[in-house]
């Protein structure tokens, strides 16, 4: 995986390897699970961020890892270490290592940061030994050097969910060993780190310092809760011994886990029952040593900073503190000293007892109080360190902090107000010290010059002088941290003891006045001007404060001056060492509104007073008598507003109190969030886990699964596989032998009907049955006992099942519409899903051929689909083995190559089935549980939609689409209305599109009936009796029958089924089989119907006269036909002689007994094909379509057309699903078998009838006055051995492209729009221009500027032993290419016909070429193209269009020497003659003085044509796509053939040599020239001429037909191209001139 990621970690991906690894990771050998999380490291590493979160996200695959290691709790050695901390920074290396060797760096970054998680999980439970004591020193250290290295980093870890009780989880609340104590300094080491990352660089960074304050409360809180439990555990054990019993393992007495314990170890820990346990809460916040510890880690961070910025002498501080790029820094540190000032102030005392200590006058001590876990020493030092923050920060800042308070809900002023409580707390300490305290003045520092002048200052720059923070060094601030002379640290607060208020707490009470009342400018140019910034009531209130407490301060102080009888109470002791009192004060003080104290006090000249105030308080060194004084002055001043002062104190003592419980509540509040959240974080990881662990069983099962299904699959390939090589031995065998008369109709070979389809969706071609037998065994049934009435007689008498299916019928045909909703929703993404091993998708599905249902699995590779009958399935042992041969695909595989459509299929009346025609022209169909699996196979089919015929887009939505929606979005309507189409292939796509189908014989294509005269001698296709009523169903053509259907439908009284015309239907699979019987494998199928034996003979389909007959008196019979009665005459044989006895009158039963105007069953095929494309038909056939498809199939319509069937023939009438009961469901399913299934209703208005031919071509019955069009000369004078009339509108060049027999070749442009009357010499009188646009071709503008002459011939290299002719060249369709044959070199070339240059050189012969041909294009241009020689051998090659170049089959898209797709044999003798056709997928070749052979494309040997005499030679042959097949043999003998081979006619012209022939486009005419000049127009079917052109004065050397019929391109001897006018609508008259020649039949 590390070497070829970009191929191995999708794959392991896709095959869920994740699964494996994590259960390697249970193994019980640590070389196995450090192996499995190596691979685990490998992958993430290799991955993107989105494979990582949806590999390892949604189960919490990280914390199941922990979990997976902790199973083997004490193996977690220093190499686990080291590979999950790679892990961590993907890292990861091949070595298993127990010392990393590789130094942290920088570019070292956290990737997966769950990883911490993982090992200090592990860390936390696992015993406490050197080992773990050594891994979490170096996973500590890893981490700090990470954090330290980069701020990714600190981020990364800062980002994760309670982080903090991982690390507190390492540390040690209660440490005993040096150890331990190590690694807790190594925790708070990485915390300093964190915190001040968080603080400085990240918005809402004190909220991270609050959350790790509270967890390590909550730590520290249930570490305390331990102990005492385990204390009282040992005391019950003390006292009660039966009570007591030993703790066993890791369990603890609160929630079985594991106890961290200092003085004892888990094994002698102790458990008791629940009951007797104290409850577990969180505890109210106190300061703890590591409270403690952590707040100093915080201050510390921050003084380093301050001391930073302090050392940059080119700017002021407060520069850098209002600073925009320090902002979050400023506002994080202000948000910190809020939080905790007003704890902090009740930690040194609170300050009422302080003041009250201060002022008393019997110098009561206990009044001060120590309530928040911090001794008076730890107190006055995180004191001095916040009022230092405070000095820079708060008064130092020009913020605003209202946003601030905002943040916190804090009302308006709140900040300002806790300093001011804070700078209160510690100018009444040192206020009390100094009047309780000795103090030596040598200690006491001096004051400079300008402090002493610091009321004339701004008192702010007295603040930045004065503050510990601007005098102190760090060595010096830690040096004094550690001290532990109180004497120094009061020295530090106190200056001058004399004083009431030190010059530091006067300075800060004027700043927090100042701050947002007035302000000096401390620009240089300014300095000294007053400023007034605001002037509100928080400021108001604030000097009101201030002035009280400077009040109490200066009245206690003038108290003691003037009581002279009063001792000496000085005390030697400083009050911070003073024990506690256990008094505490009243909290009930009055609590007034701010707001309304504000607005209730009235201060008549603000300014007037501070500057009273001012004086009051800076005038520290005045004598006793002018304090006095101005105390009295102050006294009577507010004499009047005494009460409002008072209240304003208590106010502003009141709120530091309710703040300070909030505090401290929030603390115990984010500590029990943090709980709930790691409970929750637990249960979700067990439930993940838990989800996990299934889904790994259940792959588990699915890989089992799968290795048994592609065990299956390999079997079944093998199978497959056999049956391929058996096939090719055979034909490599018949190759070998190369017997031709095994080929010859005459040794009776056994025949089946070939699945290939041509375009039109016939099916005409026989192939040799292997497995063909007579069927001896099957005799007829011995007794007739007539006809039913009905069908359904026998389904009357199920009362209770008809009831069930009554409550089926009400669901209507909603289900139809519902799936056409859910089909439009379906993605139209190109699908590429990722998959798992070779298949992505398998599902159980049934084979559906013929009456046969093979159950087996459906399998989807990435490339392929592949089917596999279930041959251990019940019902597979149950078939007959003879139906075997006949089911194809039993082993089926289809690459997505071959895939060309997909049709959404019904299957028992269900929506649930699915029909794919693929590129051999066949089908397969497949039958599925539901319609959800069809929409998922679908999808991982290609997007071929329903093919490109029906005018429809390539897409899966279509594929899945309803027949309504096709048939409204199709251009095939329109076709067939401007008949563009034929009847024929437009009620074949009316079948394909409304569900029918040649696999499932109960939803076989269903054709009308068109003619009703069967006894006529000669049937008159142009009069109406010859055609029977199309706008009537079969059941209404005779009156009273139809009066019978009419009777029993309205004297229908039922309640369990509802009234119907006809209890049997006009297609069901029993009738399918009827038509068909006579040919394989429709024979096998209708005797395993029968029970293997033939029916009797009168009920056997014998005449056709007969059936009609029955269809018009028999009440059971109102079947219609099917497509095999216009294009398979074989139907109609016994060629496979089985015996079908006699009927009652003696007749045998052989071949079809045919109508009298039918000679032969061909003949049949073609008249019955001629009505059903009669002007007639045409006019009327869209009533017939709609009662079979459209508005009459169904309600009200169809009740007035006498067209309503048994109601379980119709869709969406029963849902199969809905019907429990299995014996219920076999027999709803019986019935719709033998009821058969009407198609699905296209549209449900009437459709549109068809437009007249006249109408749209008025001219196409109109003579053309001349034969003759045109006559081109070529100056070459040498005679025009080819002529190809490429002329289809959809290639850019029309034109027709002559070869004469010195290679040269021209390119003649078509004009389609030229008149039709145009004389073939022009007169003078008209101009070029006029002549030519008259004219149907324009000569090459090449030959005609008789300039660069090169560029239109092949060259030289010819063969001159070999006679050019017609069949030596091709030119493909766009006219782009000519292929010619005849190269000395036994080569073939390819040239371009723009240049002449030679593209292709093909080698695939051992002699000449001497023929070739090609097959028709496909719409991309491609085509077969077939060449043959003296070797013997013919060779099928694929020639692609969009290349212009010859392909290989195997390797189309690459650029290498192309081989044939396939190589003919069976010839002794040279080719002479070939043809080829992709679309009836067959080669015709001939041999000098041999037969005619019929390949397929693939190289299979079909059939030899009956030669008419021995030793002939075929030298031309000139089929149609129709079928008919006619062979010109030696000179003039033409031989028409059936596509299966049956010599039909032959017909000689007296003193013709024919050299070229060709058919129209219909086939019903083929047009021959020979050497005595005479173009003739022969009737295929007969070969009959009916038309002769006049005499050319030279010999027809080839012949071509353009693509609209309108000319023939003729090409002679003497280098003439003559074009003669056609038309092949008028020819049912003949015309000869004298002296034509005549046909011999």
């Amino acid at each position: 995986m590390s070497e070829y990621p970009r191929a191995m970690v999708p794959a392991f991906d896709r095959r869920q390897g994740l699964k494996t690894v994590f259960k390697l990771l249970a193994s019980s050998s640590e070389i196995t699970r450090l192996q499995a999380l190596k691979l685990l490291g490998f992958f993430l590493q290799r991955s993107t961020v989105k494979r990582k979160t949806d590999a390892m996200q949604p189960h919490n695959l990280f914390s199941l890892l922990a979990d997976r290691l902790l199973l083997h709790p004490n193996s977690f050695t220093m190499a686990t270490y080291n590979v999950l901390f790679e892990i961590l920074v993907e890292k990861v290396s091949g070595l298993l290592v127990e010392k990393r060797t590789s130094e942290i760096t920088p570019d070292w970054k956290i990737e997966n940061p769950a990883m911490i998680k993982v090992i200090a999980t592990l860390l936390r439970h696992a015993s406490d030994n050197i080992h773990q004591y050594d891994i979490k020193l170096r996973f500590l250290d890893d981490l700090i050097l990470l954090a330290s290295a980069s701020r990714d980093n600190r981020r990364t870890i800062l980002q994760m969910s309670v982080w903090q009780d991982y690390l507190f989880g390492l540390a040690y609340v209660y440490p005993t060993q040096e150890i331990q104590i190590e690694i807790t300094d190594r925790v708070f080491d990485l915390l300093k780190i964190l915190l001040h990352h968080a603080i400085k660089f990240e918005y809402g960074g004190w909220r991270v310092w609050i959350d790790t304050l509270s967890i390590l409360h909550g730590r520290i809180t249930k570490e305390d809760y331990y102990r005492k439990v385990n204390q009282m555990v040992e005391n019950m054990k003390d006292n009660d011994e039966d009570e007591s019993r030993t703790p066993t393992g890791s369990q603890s007495p609160v929630d079985e886990q594991s106890i961290s314990t200092p003085t004892k170890s888990t094994t002698s820990r102790q458990v008791f029952k629940s009951k007797q346990l104290p409850p577990y809460t969180i505890s109210e916040f106190k300061y703890a040593p590591l409270h403690l510890r952590l707040l100093n880690s915080v201050f510390d961070s921050i003084e380093i900073d301050i001391r930073l910025w302090r050392s940059d002498t080119t700017k002021l501080i407060t520069e850098s503190i209002n600073n925009p790029d320090n902002q979050i820094f400023c506002a994080n540190v202000v948000h910190i000293i809020s939080q905790m000032a007003d704890v902090l102030c009740n930690a040194s005392g609170g300050l009422l007892p302080l003041l009250a200590s201060a002022t008393s006058a019997s110098h009561e001590i206990e009044l001060l109080e120590y309530t928040e876990g911090l001794s008076p020493k730890d107190a006055l030092r995180v004191l001095k360190r916040v009022m230092g923050l405070s000095d820079l920060f708060i008064l130092g800042s020009t913020a605003n902090f209202s946003e601030l308070e905002q943040e916190k809900s804090m009302p308006s002023g709140g900040i300002l107000r806790q300093c001011l409580r804070l700078t209160m707390t510690t100018a009444v300490r040192n206020c009390m010290e100094c009047r309780f305290q000795k103090f030596d003045s040598s200690k006491l520092p001096t004051l400079s010059p300008s402090a002493a002048k610091g009321a004339h200052k701004d008192p702010l720059e007295t603040i930045l002088e004065l503050t510990y923070l601007m005098n102190t060094s760090e060595a010096e601030n830690e040096s004094e941290d550690e001290n532990d002379d109180i004497s120094l640290l009061i020295a530090s607060f106190i200056k001058n003891p004399e004083s009431v208020l030190q010059e530091l707490d006067i300075q800060r009470l004027r700043a927090i006045i100042y701050r947002d009342v007035v302000r000096q400018d401390r620009t240089k140019s300014n300095k000294g001007v007053v400023v007034v910034v605001d002037d509100t009531k928080q400021s108001q209130f604030l000097a009101l404060a201030i002035v009280y407490f400077a009040s109490v301060l200066m009245v206690s102080r003038y108290r003691d001056i003037i009581e002279t009888n009063q001792t000496n109470l000085s005390r030697q002791t400083s009050t911070i060492s003073a024990t506690p009192s256990s008094r505490q004060v009243s909290t009930s003080d009055v609590t007034v509104d701010t707001n309304s104290l504000n607005d209730s006090t009235t201060i008549n000249d603000t300014n007037h007073k501070d500057t009273e105030e001012s004086g009051v308080i800076d005038d520290k060194t005045s004598e006793i008598s002018k304090i006095d004084s101005q105390a009295t002055d102050q006294d009577a001043t507010n004499l009047n507003n005494a009460s409002a002062t008072t209240t304003t104190q208590y106010e502003l003592v009141n709120e530091g109190r309710l703040l300070a419980h909030a505090s401290k509540d929030h603390v115990v509040k984010v500590a029990n969030e943090a709980e709930f959240i790691l409970n929750r974080m637990r249960a979700d990881d067990i439930r993940k886990a838990s989800e996990f662990e299934q889904l790994s069983a259940q792959t588990t099962v699915e890989r089992k699964g799968e290795e048994q299904l592609c065990e299956h699959f390999i079997t079944a390939a093998r199978q497959r596989h056999q049956a391929i090589a058996s096939r090719l031995q055979e034909k490599y065998l018949a190759m070998m032998i190369n017997d031709k008369t095994a080929y010859l109709n005459s040794s009776r070979p056994f025949w089946k009907l070939d699945p290939w389809e041509d375009d039109l969706r016939r099916r005409r071609r026989l192939i040799r049955n292997a497995h063909g037998t007579i069927h001896s065994e099957a005799t007829q049934k011995s007794s007739f006992n007539g006809t039913n009435d009905d069908l359904i007689t026998g389904v009357i008498q199920e009362e209770n099942l008809l009831k069930q299916l009554k409550q089926q019928k009400v669901q209507n045909f909603n289900q139809t519409t519902i799936d056409e909703e859910d089909m439009l929703q379906i993605d139209e993404k190109d699908l590429d899903h990722d998959f798992s091993g070779p298949i992505r998708f398998s599902t159980d599905c049934s084979l559906i051929c013929g009456t046969a249902v093979v159950r087996g699995t459906l399998a989807i590779t990435h490339n392929a689909m592949l089917f596999d009958a279930d041959e251990y399935d019940d019902s597979f042992s149950k078939f007959d083995a003879k139906m075997f041969p006949y089911i194809d695909n039993l082993h089926g595989k289809w690459h997505f190559t071959e895939i060309r459509a997909i049709f959404s299929r019904r299957y028992l009346l269900q929506e649930k089935a699915l029909e794919i025609f693929v590129s051999n022209r066949t089908s397969v169909m497949f039958a599925f549980n539901d319609r959800s699996v069809v929409k998922k196979v679908v999808n991982f089919l290609p997007r071929v939609g329903v093919g490109g015929r029906y005018g429809l887009p390539q897409q899966r939505r279509t594929a899945l689409a309803s027949p309504k929606q096709l048939f409204r979005s199709a251009n095939m309507t329109q076709r067939w209305q401007r008949r563009e189409i034929s009847n024929f292939e437009y009620l074949m796509y009316l079948n394909t599109i409304s569900g029918r189908t040649y696999q499932d014989l109960n939803q076989y294509p269903i054709f009308p009936w068109i003619i009703s005269d069967y006894e006529s001698e000669k049937l008159d296709l142009n009069s109406p009796t010859t055609y029977r009523d199309l706008s009537k169903p079969v059941g209404a053509l005779n009156p009273t029958r139809k009066a019978f259907f009419i009777e029993r439908y309205n004297n229908w009284e039922s309640d369990t089924m509802p009234p119907f015309h006809y209890g049997t239907h006009y297609s069901t699979a029993a009738f399918t089989l009827s038509w068909l019987i006579r040919l394989e494998p429709f024979t096998t199928f209708y005797l395993n119907l029968q029970e293997g034996k033939f029916d009797h003979a009168n009920r056997v389909f014998h005449s056709i006269p007969v059936s009609w007959q029955n269809c018009q008196r028999d009440s059971s019979d109102v079947k219609e036909l099917i497509p095999e009665f216009f294009s398979l005459p074989e139907m109609f044989t016994n060629c496979n002689h089985y015996k079908l006895g006699r009927t009652e009158d003696g007749m045998k039963v052989d071949d079809v007994i045919l109508p009298k105007w039918a000679q032969t069953p061909e003949d049949f095929i073609r008249i019955n094909r001629a009505a059903l494309e009669s002007e007639f038909v045409s006019c009327h056939l869209h009533h017939w379509i709609d009662l079979i498809f459209g508005y009459k199939q169904r309600g009200p319509e169809a009740i007035r057309a006498v067209n309503v069937f048994y109601y379980l023939t119709y869709e969406g009438t029963v849902n199969l699903d809905s019907i429990t009961n299995p014996t219920d469901r076999t027999a709803i399913e019986t019935q719709i078998r033998n009821f058969g299934q009407a198609p699905s209703q296209l549209l449900t208005e009437p459709h549109p009838p068809r437009n007249s031919a006249m109408n749209l071509t008025p001219m196409m019955y109109n003579v053309t006055p001349e034969d003759v069009s045109m006559i081109m000369k070529f100056s070459s004078n040498a005679p025009i051995i080819h002529v190809s009339a490429n002329t289809n509108p959809v290639h850019s060049i029309q034109a027709v492209v002559t070869i004469s027999n010195k290679h040269d070749f021209s390119i003649n442009k078509y004009h389609p729009n030229a008149g039709g009357s145009t004389q073939p010499y022009s007169d003078g009188s008209q101009s070029p221009t006029q002549q030519q646009a008259q004219l149907p071709l324009s000569m090459d503008s090449i030959l005609v500027s008789n300039l660069n002459l090169s560029r239109r011939n092949l060259g030289d290299n010819f063969d001159e032993r070999i006679q050019q002719r017609h069949q030596s060249f091709v030119v493909t369709a766009d006219n782009r290419h000519i292929i010619s044959t005849g190269y000395w070199d036994k080569s073939f070339r390819v040239q371009n016909t723009d240049m002449a240059k030679i593209t292709q050189v093909l080698y695939g012969h051992f002699d000449i070429v001497t023929c070739a041909s090609r097959s028709e294009i496909t719409i991309a241009g491609n085509c077969f193209l077939a060449t043959g020689s003296r070797d013997c051998t013919v060779c099928v090659w694929i020639w692609n269009g969009t290349k212009g170049a010859i392909v290989d089959r195997e390797y189309p898209n690459q650029e290498i020497n192309p081989s044939p797709a396939a190589i003919l044999t069976g010839h002794d003798t040279e080719i002479t003659c070939l043809w080829i056709s992709a679309e009836l997928g067959i080669v015709l070749s001939g041999s000098e003085q041999s037969l005619v052979l019929q390949h397929t494309l693939n190289g299979d040997i079909l059939r030899s044509f009956e030669n008419p005499t021995k030793l002939s030679t075929p030298r031309l042959i000139s089929p149609s796509n129709d079928g008919d097949i006619i062979v010109c043999y030696d000179r003039s003998k033409l031989c028409l053939y059936t596509l299966n081979g049956k010599l039909m006619r032959q017909a000689i012209f007296e003193d013709e040599t024919i050299q070229s022939m060709v058919l129209n486009a219909d086939s019903q005419y083929t047009v021959i020239g020979g050497d005595r000049g005479f173009v003739q127009i022969v009737r295929t079917h007969d070969l009959q001429p009916v038309y002769a052109y006049p005499q050319c004065d030279a010999s027809i050397r080839s012949l071509a037909i353009t693509h609209d019929q309108k000319y023939i391109m003729a090409g002679l001897s003497t280098g003439c191209l003559i074009v003669f006018n056609v038309n092949f609508n008028v020819l049912n008259q003949p015309r000869r001139e004298p002296g034509t020649p005549t046909a011999n039949v």
